[in-house]
């Protein structure tokens, strides 16, 4: 008995985990105008300091730069 009380635990544990994850849609409304600029040139700590566009102030964007996220001006052209 204690075998199934398990398996159902994990079970649940599983789609609970699932169903509060950020799905696509969710990242995509959060998203800003405008593009990330090219990273040429670019140096940086690779220590993440946004996770998303709406993690950033004002118009700013959440960009990848090297081997970490940062904010950033985005780019209209």
């Amino acid at each position: 008995m204690s075998r199934y009380f398990l398996i159902f635990f994990l079970a649940s544990f599983v789609v609970a985990m699932v169903a509060s994850m950020p799905n696509d849609d969710v990242l995509a409304r959060s998203a800003k105008p405008g593009n990330c600029p090219s990273d040429e040139g670019w140096a940086s700590i690779c220590t993440n300091t946004c996770f998303r566009d709406s993690d950033c102030p004002d118009d700013r964007k959440c960009c990848l730069f090297g081997c970490a996220h940062h904010c950033v001006d985005p780019d209209f052209n």
